[in-house]
C-alpha cells in the first residue's frame, strides 16, 4: 500500500529529530505521496525522498560533523537539541545546507574538538589536510568508482579561490577570531564542504562511508523517532550504522503466517508485537540483512515464535521490556549485532547471545540487566538503580565492554575453555555506576572509569601485565589490580579526579594528567618509579613509599605537581610547571625543581633541618615553604619567595630573607610568623604579604623586622564571587607605610609598637578594609578601599581617615582628627575631646536627598555619661547666630548657655544640642553641663566642613545624628 501524506509527514518529523515540515515542505510531501500512489515511486523511493528532504540540511549536519570532529554522532536527545538551531528562529535557520555544514564544522574545530583536530590536521598544509579529510569522509576508492577525479576535487576545494571564500565566511560568522586560529578554521570549513558534498551527491543519494552511515541512521530515526543504537554518551556512527545498503529491499511481517525470503542485497525486515506470530519464517538470504522489531501494541515481543536465518543484525525496541524478562538469540547463526532498546521493564532483564554476536542494550528502567554470551563489543546503558552483569553464565567472546549507568557492575571474560576465564576481553569502559564494579579477564589491558566514586576491582591473573587506566571525573573509591606490573593512569574531563590506586605488584606507575588529578597511594608497596606527565596539575603523597620508591620524574608535566616524598630514599626531577615538593628530613637524594617557579616545603622542625642552602642535593627551587610540623627558625638564603599553606606546629621565623622576597599565606598558620631580612639596614626596605584563599582566612600575626613599607595583597579566589575576609595582625616597629591591595576584604590590626606607621593606604583594595591600631600617639593617614565598604578606627591624636564609595564606618580617637567618608551613607563614630578647640572634622557630611540616605554621626561618646538618651530634632531656634565680630569662643559659650542638664555628668539630666556656622563651616555643640558657658572636658563640639543647614536634623535615642 502506498504511503499517504500523513504517514510521510510522520516519517519526515521523525527524521528531522522531532520538528515537522514547513508549509513548502508539506507540499513536497504531498507530491511524493501522489507519485507513490500513482506507482511512479516505490515505497522505498518515497521513503528515501522524504528522509532526504527532512535530514540533509538538518540532522545529517550534526551527525556528520560530530562524527568527524568528536568520533561520535549525537544521541536522540542531542539531535533534537542541535536541530533547534536549524529551524524556526534557531541560530542557523537562515543558512542553507552547505553553509550549515561549514558553520557546524568550524564551531566544533574552534571549541570542544580543537585539541584533537589541531593535533591531526593543524600541521598539514591546506592541500594535504583536504586530501586526508576527503579520503576519510568519502573514500578515494568510492569516489573513483563513481567516476569522480579525486585529485581535481581536492585541488578545487583547496584552491586559492575556495580558501578566500571560506576565510570570508569565517570572518563574517566568527567575529574576532584569533589570527592563529584562522588556518585551522579554514581546514574545518573544507571538512564541512566535503561532508555536504558527500551527503548531497547524486540528488541526495550520497556517496562514501559517512553518507551511507548517515542514511542508515536517519532511516532508523524515521520509522519511529528513536534510534536502536541510541547512547547518551554519543553514537559511533560508522560502527552502529556503517553497513552498506547494497541494493536490498524492505519486507514487513503481517498478522498472518509469513514466509519472508530476502534478496541478494542488504535487506531489512520489520515487525511488531502484533505481526510477530507463530510459524513466521524469515530467511534473509545473501547480503548484510537487518531485522527490526518493535512493540507498538503494548505487548511483549515473543521472539520464540520466529524461525530466523541469515539475519546479521537484530534491532529490537520494546516499551515494556522483554517477554518474561529474557531473550535468547544464541541459536541465530550468523547474527553479528543485536541491539535492544528497552523501556519500562518491570523486572530484571536477561539477554543471551552467541559468541559471534556483538550486543548493545539500552535499559532505561532501574532493573538488573544480565548479558550472557556474545562476542566482539558489548555496550550497555542501564538505569542507575539496577545492577549490570556481563558474563554471569555461559561462554562469551567479548573483546570490549562498555557500561554506562547501573548500580553495581560485574564484567567477566568467559572466553576460556568451557566458559572459564579467558583473555579475549582487552578493553573495558565503565561510567556513572553508583555501586562497586568488578572486571575479570586474563587479557584486560585498558579500563576506562568515569563519573563515579565507587570501588573498581580488576582481576587479571596474568603476572606483571601492563594496565592502562583512563579516568574521568572519579571522585572516590579504590581502583585495584593485584597483579599489574605497570600502571598508566590517563586522566581527563571537565573536573578533577582522585585516583586511589591499589597495585601491590606494580613497579612503575605513570600519571598522565589532562585534568587536575590527585593520586592516592592506597597500596603501591612494590613501586620503584613514578612518572608524572601531562598538562594538568597532579598531587601525590608518596612519602610512605620511600623504602621502595627510588624516583619521582615530573619532567613530562607542564602544569606543575605537588608531591610529598621521603627525600632520604626518593629522588625528584621537576618539569616546566610550578612544582611543589614536601620533605621531612635533610635529603640524601637529588631534589631538582626544574624550570618552573618551584616550592620546597620543609615539613620538619627547624631543630632537625632548617637550612636548605647548605644541602647540595637541593637545586632549582625558588620558594621556601613550611609544612605542618614546622616550628622554629628557618634560613631562607637563596630563595626568592616564602610560603605557608597550612597550620604549623609552632611560631616560625624566616631568616636571611632576600630583598623583594614576599610571603604567601594560603591557610591559617595558627601561630606567629616572623620575617627577618638578610639586610634591613636601609631606610626604604619593602616586604609583601600575599594572602590567598577561597574562604575566610586568619593569617595570624606577622612580625616583620626593620622594614619601612609593608604591602598586604589579599586575593579572594572563590570562583562564586562570594565575599571573604582575611584577618591579620601586623608587628613592625620600623614600618612607616602600610599598603593593602587585592580582592578580599581585609581585617587588619596594627600593633601598639608600630609607632612609626604614618600611612595606611587601601585605596586599591576592592574587598574593603577593617583597620584598627592600639598606638595612641601622633596621628596617621588612613585610607580605605575606594570601591568597597570600610571600617576604619583611628587611635592617634590627629588622624586623617578617608573612606570610599560605599557605606563606611569611620571611628576617631580623641584629638584633632579629620574624617572623609566619600560616597555612600557613612557612619562617623566620634570620641569625646578635652576642650573646645579640639574636635573631629567631617569634611564631606551629606544630608539625605530623596530616597538616598545621607551620612550619620554616632555622637554617643559626646554626651555625658548617665544623661538621659532623649531623642531631639533641631528647630530653627537651635541655631546660634551672633554678630560678625563674635569669636569662636563666643559661639561655644552661646551654644552652652542652657542650664537644663543640672550639675553635669551622672545627674540623669538631659543634654542640650545646638549648632552654628563660623567662618563658612558648621559646628554641632553638645551642652552636658549646667554652666552657662562652654566647659572644657564636659561639653563637646564637632565640625562639619562647609555651610550646612541642620534644621530638622535628628538625634536619636542612642545619640545618632542624621538629617
Amino acid at each position: 500500500m502506498a504511503y499517504n501524506v500523513s504517514q510521510l509527514t510522520t516519517f519526515f518529523t521523525n527524521a528531522n529529530a522531532g520538528t515537522g515540515p514547513t508549509s513548502a515542505q508539506t507540499l513536497t510531501l504531498q507530491a511524493i505521496a501522489n507519485q507513490n500512489a500513482a506507482g511512479s515511486l516505490t515505497n522505498d523511493q518515497a521513503l528515501s525522498q522524504t528522509v532526504d528532504l527532512a535530514s540533509d540540511s538538518t540532522v545529517a549536519v550534526s551527525v556528520g560533523a560530530y562524527q568527524f570532529f568528536t568520533g561520535v554522532a549525537p544521541s536522540e536527545a542531542g539531535l533534537a537539541y542541535l536541530n533547534a538551531a536549524y529551524v524556526g528562529t534557531g541560530a542557523q535557520a537562515s543558512l542553507n545546507g552547505e553553509n550549515r555544514f561549514i558553520a557546524q564544522s568550524v564551531s566544533l574545530a574552534l571549541s570542544s574538538a580543537k585539541t584533537s583536530f589541531a593535533s591531526n590536521y593543524g600541521a598539514l598544509s591546506i592541500g594535504d589536510a583536504t586530501a586526508a579529510a576527503y579520503n576519510v569522509i568519502i573514500g578515494n576508492s568510492a569516489a573513483a568508482a563513481a567516476g569522480i577525479n579525486v585529485a581535481n576535487a581536492v585541488a578545487y576545494l583547496s584552491s586559492t579561490a575556495s580558501v578566500n571564500y571560506y576565510t570570508a565566511f569565517i570572518q563574517a560568522n566568527v567575529p574576532g577570531i584569533a589570527a592563529a586560529d584562522l588556518s585551522l578554521a579554514v581546514k574545518a570549513a573544507i571538512v564541512g564542504e566535503i561532508l555536504f558534498a558527500a551527503t548531497s551527491y547524486n540528488n541526495g543519494a550520497g556517496i562514501g562511508s559517512y553518507a551511507a552511515a548517515e542514511t542508515n541512521l536517519v532511516k532508523d530515526l524515521a520509522d519511529d523517532g528513536h534510534l536502536v543504537a541510541n547512547n547518551s554518551a554519543g553514537i559511533n556512527l560508522l560502527t552502529a550504522y556503517g553497513q552498506s545498503n547494497g541494493g536490498g529491499q524492505t519486507f514487513a511481517l503481517t498478522t498472518g503466517i509469513d514466509t519472508l525470503v530476502g534478496t541478494s542485497g542488504d535487506d531489512t525486515f520489520t515487525g511488531t508485537d502484533t505481526t510477530v506470530t507463530g510459524l513466521d519464517t524469515i530467511d534473509g538470504g545473501a547480503g548484510n540483512n537487518t531485522l527490526k522489531l518493535g512493540d507498538v501494541g503494548g505487548a511483549n515481543l515473543n521472539l520464540g515464535l520466529l524461525t530466523v536465518k541469515n539475519i546479521q543484525n537484530l534491532q529490537l525496541t520494546s516499551t515494556t521490556g522483554l517477554l518474561a524478562g529474557s531473550v535468547d538469540v544464541s541459536s541465530w547463526s550468523g547474527l553479528a549485532t543485536a541491539t535492544f532498546a528497552l523501556q519500562n521493564a518491570a523486572a530484571a532483564q536477561t539477554i543471551k547471545a552467541g559468541t559471534s554476536t556483538s550486543v548493545t542494550v539500552s535499559n532505561t528502567a532501574n532493573q538488573n540487566l544480565t548479558v550472557n554470551g556474545g562476542g566482539g563489543a558489548v555496550t550497555i546503558t542501564n538505569g542507575t538503580g539496577g545492577n549490570v552483569t556481563i558474563g554471569n553464565a555461559g561462554a562469551n567472546a567479548f573483546s570490549s565492554a562498555t557500561v554506562s549507568g547501573g548500580l553495581g557492575v560485574v564484567i567477566n571474560d568467559n572466553s576460556g575453555a568451557s566458559g572459564g576465564v579467558g583473555s579475549t576481553l582487552t578493553n573495558v569502559s565503565i561510567s556513572g555506576n553508583t555501586g562497586a564494579a568488578t572486571v575479570t579477564g586474563k587479557g584486560v589491558a585498558t579500563v576506562s572509569y568515569g563519573s563515579t566514586n565507587q570501588n573498581l576491582t580488576i582481576t587479571n591473573t596474568t603476572t606483571a601485565h601492563a594496565l592502562t587506566l583512563n579516568v574521568s571525573k572519579v571522585t572516590g573509591g579504590v581502583i585495584q589490580d593485584a597483579n599489574a606490573g605497570s600502571v598508566t593512569v590517563n586522566t581527563s574531563g571537565s573536573s578533577a579526579s582522585t585516583v586511589a590506586l591499589s597495585a601491590a605488584t606494580a613497579t612503575a606507575v605513570t600519571v598522565n594528567a589532562s585534568t587536575t588529578t590527585t593520586l592516592v597511594a592506597n597500596n603501591l608497596s612494590a613501586i620503584k618509579t613514578l612518572a608524572l606527565t601531562g598538562a594538568s596539575a597532579v598531587t601525590a603523597d608518596v612519602s610512605a613509599l620511600g623504602g621502595t620508591l627510588t624516583s619521582v620524574d615530573a619532567t613530562g608535566n607542564t602544569k606543575g605537581v605537588n608531591v610529598t616524598i621521603d627525600a632520604t630514599n626518593t629522588a625528584f626531577a621537576g618539569g616546566a610547571g610550578n612544582d611543589t615538593v614536601t620533605i621531612s628530613a635533610a635529603p640524601t637524594k637529588a631534589i631538582a625543581g626544574g624550570t618552573g617557579a618551584d616550592t620546597l616545603v620543609l615539613n620538619v622542625a627547624a631543630g632537625t633541618f632548617s637550612n636548605p642552602s647548605l644541602n647540595s642535593n637541593i637545586t632549582g627551587f625558588e620558594t621556601l615553604g613550611l609544612g605542618t610540623a614546622a616550628t622554629g627558625s628557618y634560613n631562607a638564603t637563596g630563595f626568592t619567595g616564602l610560603s605557608i599553606a597550612n597550620n604549623v606546629a609552632g611560631n616560625v621565623t624566616f631568616t636571611g630573607v632576600a630583598a623583594g622576597a614576599g610571603l604567601t599565606i594560603s591557610a591559617a598558620p595558627g601561630a606567629t610568623t616572623t620575617v627577618t631580612l638578610a639586610d634591613a639596614s636601609g631606610t626604604s626596605d619593602a616586604f609583601t604579604l600575599n594572602t590567598t584563599n577561597a574562604a575566610n582566612l586568619n593569617a595570624g600575626t606577622l612580625t616583620v623586622q626593620g622594614v619601612e613599607t609593608v604591602t598586604v595583597n589579599a586575593a579572594n579566589t572563590d570562583p562564586t564571587g562570594n565575599a571573604h575576609t582575611h584577618t591579620l595582625t601586623l608587628i613592625d616597629a620600623a614600618a612607616t607605610k602600610l599598603v593593602v591591595t587585592g580582592s578580599a576584604a581585609v581585617s587588619l590590626t596594627s600593633d601598639a609598637g608600630n609607632t612609626a606607621l604614618k600611612v595606611v593606604d587601601a585605596s586599591a583594595n576592592t574587598g574593603g578594609l577593617s583597620y584598627s591600631s592600639t598606638f595612641t600617639g601622633a596621628g596617621a593617614s588612613i585610607t580605605g578601599s575606594a570601591t568597597a565598604a570600610n571600617s576604619l578606627i583611628g587611635a592617634g591624636t590627629s588622624d586623617t581617615i578617608i573612606g570610599g564609595a560605599k557605606a563606611d564606618t569611620i571611628q576617631t580617637a580623641a584629638g584633632l582628627s579629620t574624617l572623609t567618608g566619600g560616597a555612600g551613607s557613612d557612619t562617623f563614630v566620634l570620641a569625646a575631646n578635652a576642650n573646645g578647640n579640639t574636635y573631629a572634622t567631617i569634611t564631606d557630611f551629606t544630608k539625605t536627598a530623596g530616597s538616598v540616605a545621607g551620612d550619620v554621626i554616632n555622637a554617643n561618646a559626646l554626651f555625658a555619661a548617665g544623661n538621659t538618651a532623649a531623642a531631639y530634632t533641631f528647630v530653627a531656634a537651635d541655631k546660634v547666630a551672633l554678630a560678625n565680630t563674635a569669636a569662636f569662643a563666643d559661639y561655644l559659650n552661646a551654644a552652652t548657655a542652657s542650664t537644663v542638664p543640672g550639675s553635669g555628668a551622672g545627674n540623669n539630666g538631659t543634654s542640650v544640642e545646638k549648632w552654628f556656622v563660623y567662618n563658612g563651616d558648621t559646628y554641632i555643640v553638645v551642652d552636658n553641663s549646667s554652666a552657662t558657658t562652654f566647659q572644657n572636658g564636659v561639653d563637646q563640639v564637632v565640625k562639619l566642613s562647609g555651610t550646612i543647614d541642620l534644621t530638622g536634623g535628628t538625634f536619636s535615642v542612642g545619640h545618632v545624628f542624621s538629617i
